[in-house]
């Protein structure tokens, strides 16, 4: 037996733009940063409840400072 997982990393879907140091970030407004983050964390949940119709065992939502683990298989949510 084996175990099929996802991972979404949560990137954004704005466009990149590097700075003078070189550092690369969003393209965008305040308000179009958090339109953004909006839709992917949309996308993230749309995604798990699909991997979770598909049979996918195990599921992760990653972001920069922390991850969210889901299961199909969790009893509590001090599991997901």
């Amino acid at each position: 037996m084996f175990e099929i997982g996802l991972y979404h990393n949560g990137a954004s879907d704005l466009p990149v733009v590097a700075t003078k140091s070189g550092v690369v970030v969003n393209d965008g407004t305040l308000a179009e940063v958090q339109e953004s983050a909006q839709r992917t964390l949309i996308n993230q949940i749309r995604q798990g409840i699909l991997a979770d119709q598909l049979g996918f065992n195990y599921g992760s939502l990653i972001s920069r400072s922390s991850t969210k683990r889901f299961s199909s298989r969790a009893t509590s949510p001090s599991t997901v």
